[in-house]
């Protein structure tokens, strides 16, 4: 890639951006395109908070669809509060509407997102916990966190131990989310959340029963739900079945462990 190419303050699409290792793009040398727009992927050797922020990536309105990857070393050389400044910095426009985070030790406030419409976040193996600090100050968005979020996915968290997520002063979270997907988190012992009423889609896999038992009491509406592989499932409780009615379509797999359901449903 020339690095000339900043020197295009007019250019308009660079669909796939690989940014920051031998050769590639610079963050910084994006600070000029004011009118980019796609996709920018690859931003695992930034290390500069100052080069992230120079970027200026609030201003790049046309930006719909963002990828960050941190490299994938956890041996205590990783700086948490480095790559928190990392992602205040590449903060994006405000009307965002896919984002996906891989190998970071954090998450930024992303409530604030208006337009975000999907989140996927993926193998942040150095996230322990996940708090009420995902979702904004709550003057913003209306008071509402996520307000247009539809599908929120979590894959491959090995670390992740907590899920805590209350609104507080805010008047809601998540109102338009229907569809969650939680995929290898295995070590999660504690789950708190509010209602999300219009949650349709339910995929849980590689996780406890605790994860299992604590989404499905978020919501009576969900109409898909997918059980796979989950560890200490012997039997699906009244309290847990209750939930359990909107269901149309489930699918049961690898729950060797699972007796109580097929008995109940048999008699």
């Amino acid at each position: 890639m020339p690095l000339e190419i900043s020197r295009l303050t007019s250019l308009r699409t660079l669909p796939k951006v690989l940014i920051g290792g031998a050769g590639e793009l610079k963050i910084s040398d994006l600070k000029g395109l004011v009118h980019l727009q796609g996709h920018l992927k690859g931003l695992h050797e930034v290390k500069n908070p100052v080069h992230a922020k120079e970027a200026n990536l609030q201003r790049k309105k046309h930006i719909y669809d963002l990828q960050m990857e941190w490299i994938d070393v956890f041996d205590g050389s990783r700086n948490g509060i480095i790559d928190y400044e990392l992602l205040e910095g590449l903060r994006p426009f405000e009307k965002l509407t896919d984002l996906k985070i891989i190998r970071c030790t954090c998450l930024p406030t992303l409530g604030h997102l208006p337009s975000l419409q999907k989140l996927f976040v993926k193998s942040m193996d150095g996230l322990k916990r996940l708090n009420f600090e995902l979702l904004g100050p709550s003057n913003t968005c209306h008071g509402v966190a996520f307000p247009l979020l539809e599908v929120l996915e979590f894959d491959d968290m090995k670390g992740w131990e907590e899920w805590s997520i209350r609104s507080g002063n805010m008047d809601g979270t998540f109102p338009c989310l229907c569809e969650i997907f939680i995929i290898d988190c295995p070590k999660i012992n504690v789950v708190a959340m509010e209602l999300i009423p219009l949650l349709r889609v339910l995929h849980v896999e590689g996780c406890s029963s605790l994860v299992l038992r604590s989404m499905v009491s978020v919501s009576s509406s969900i109409a898909r739900l997918t059980i796979k592989n989950i560890k200490g499932l012997t039997r699906l409780r009244g309290e847990v079945l209750e939930h359990l009615k909107a269901v149309e379509y489930l699918t049961i797999l690898h729950c060797d462990e699972l007796t109580y359901f097929w008995e109940s449903v048999t008699s």
